[in-house]
């Protein structure tokens, strides 16, 4: 009974191993104009577009975080810029450092608050009941 046990899992393994082998080769990303994403340097102001394998391999070069690398002035300080939902003017967002965030030309007063996404509460063990938690429902009394 165990040598059986024993080759099912050999062969289960040797099929795990040939599937791979044989289908679990690494995907192509296709280099598509349609993938094209606009990038701005903050330093020269030099407009460039990249598709996503080239994207892909700049990010990699710089731990997978922006900014990347100006093709230009060859300074790490490119960063995909934003339009305004209003204008549709370009500017940076902000998470790029020293710059407001905001479209230049439209009205700070007619521009949407930024959104800051909060991580989810968790109920403090000690302290008064959270007020925005669910009310804890009663448990069956157990006989």
């Amino acid at each position: 009974m165990k040598a059986v046990k024993v080759g099912i899992i050999g062969a289960s393994l040797c099929a795990a191993v040939a599937i791979t082998f044989f289908f679990g080769g690494s995907e192509v990303i296709p280099d598509d104009p349609s993938t094209e994403t606009l990038w701005q340097c903050v330093k020269c102001e030099h407009s460039f577009k990249l598709t996503l394998p080239q994207l892909t391999k700049e990010l990699s070069k710089v731990g997978d975080q922006p900014p990347i690398f100006c093709p230009k002035c060859n300074q790490r300080e490119a960063w995909q810029p934003m339009a305004c939902f209003r204008c549709s003017t370009l500017f940076f967002g902000p998470e790029v450092p020293g710059v407001p965030g905001i479209c230049p030309k439209c009205p700070i007063d007619d521009q949407p608050a930024p959104i800051i996404e909060e991580a989810p509460r968790r109920p403090a063990s000690d302290g008064p009941p959270n007020p925005d938690a669910a009310p804890e429902r009663p448990r069956p009394k157990q006989v």
